[in-house]
């Protein structure tokens, strides 16, 4: 709705907008009474869109007060937090105002981060889907180099995790070679190496695009690099390779000018589209080389051997070959297995809810459901084939 319209239309509302936004205190003296009325503890949320309004039934023992998703909320209304009773602030991964991590340590306000997990379910972020798994982490997050974050810690903890632990890790790996990736799509599975007419012969290297102004990029190594300077990195490296390059479908999709252009690359490389699941390219590759993408992880699950040039959570431990990692002091203090970081990853850091009542679910039950909607895609992918496959016999 333009401004115009909503002053003819509600003019009342539009004048009260505007003196909320001149002084921010305004709005904020009432949402301070409301949360006092509500009788429960204050959950500021920072930094979150506003279609991320299902973070009520997420924090269902909380209050919930939105305080804008620009990066640039009004010093008057983070200072109001330590008026609301028993503030806890929670940022959307580092979407904030540097101001407010000083606010919150003068005033003894617990600070927590929150991200998608590592299985979102069907869709992407750039399409409002609700993801199925958040992280919560209380010191960073999990793909900064120069934070020990949550993960970290759980991963550097002594002693090795209980037998039922792996058990599930291992029950998680298996739904992994099955196809569950972090975004769910259709799937096959198809032969990408015959599609692609691949030499049998020659090694095959998968490079893993990502959406190249992500956080876990500027975060995540020391430096920058795009999709296409990656896959030419690997193509110099790798002189008798053949080389797919998958780019991010969220950047195939949401194109911006400042993006790598994949066909720039696609004289050196196989360009492959949002149509080829990753299980498909997994299956066409012995080795996959990722910035800092969690596909790194998911294909070293697919026995891929794995190089990483940032630092991603699962590099450094010991399984992958890490041509940018540099560990800060207490970030790495022992080895895992692969195991292990399955385990940490996506058994003991994340929280999983229900897609459609967003009840707080169990890991395995998150995993039930991911099969469940893979196998009703399949279903209707088959279904749809059969119909536009030509009649028998037509002429």
């Amino acid at each position: 709705m333009s401004k115009l319209t909503k002053l003819l239309r509600s003019p009342q509302a539009f004048l009260g907008d505007a003196l909320d936004k001149r002084f921010p205190k305004r709005r904020m003296a009432a949402r301070i009474a409301e949360a006092q009325a509500s009788g429960k503890p204050t959950a500021i949320l920072v930094g979150f869109s506003d279609w991320k309004s299902w973070m009520r039934d997420v924090l269902p023992d909380q209050h919930v007060v939105f305080l804008g998703h620009n990066p640039n909320v009004a010093l008057e209304m983070l200072e109001t937090i330590p008026h609301f009773p028993n503030p806890h602030v929670y940022v959307w991964s580092y979407k904030f105002p540097p101001a407010l991590r000083g606010i919150c340590a003068a005033h003894t306000i617990p600070l927590t981060f929150v991200e998608d997990a590592f299985v979102r379910g069907f869709g992407l972020g750039v399409n409002r889907t609700r993801p199925m798994s958040l992280a919560f982490d209380t010191h960073g997050m999990h793909f900064d180099r120069n934070v020990v974050s949550d993960l970290d810690r759980t991963l550097n903890m002594e002693g090795t995790y209980d037998e039922s632990v792996l058990e599930g890790a291992r029950r998680v790996m298996a739904r992994m070679r099955e196809g569950m990736t972090k975004y769910m799509g259709t799937d096959g599975p198809r032969d990408l190496a015959k599609a692609l007419h691949l030499d049998p012969d020659r090694r095959t290297l998968l490079v893993l695009g990502q959406v190249e102004d992500d956080l876990s990029i500027a975060y995540g190594m020391d430096g920058f690099m795009t999709g296409n300077e990656l896959v030419m990195r690997v193509a110099l490296d790798n002189p008798d390779a053949q080389i797919l390059y998958r780019p991010h479908p969220e950047s195939l999709q949401v194109a911006k000018k400042h993006y790598s252009n994949p066909q720039d690359v696609a004289h050196i490389a196989h360009i492959v589209g949002p149509e080829w699941s990753l299980h498909d390219t997994f299956a066409a590759a012995q080795e996959a080389h990722a910035i800092t993408s969690l596909a790194g992880l998911e294909a070293a699950v697919a026995d891929l051997d794995v190089h990483t040039y940032g630092a991603p959570f699962y590099a450094g431990w010991g399984f992958t070959t890490d041509h940018g990692f540099h560990a800060v002091p207490g970030k790495r203090k022992r080895a895992r297995t692969l195991e292990e970081v399955v385990a940490a990853a996506y058994l003991l850091y994340p929280r999983y809810y229900h897609p459609s009542t967003t009840q707080e679910i169990s890991p395995q039950t998150a995993f039930d459901l991911v099969a469940t909607m893979r196998a009703h895609t399949r279903r209707v992918a088959q279904a749809r084939a059969q119909q536009e496959a030509p009649s028998q016999g037509a002429s």
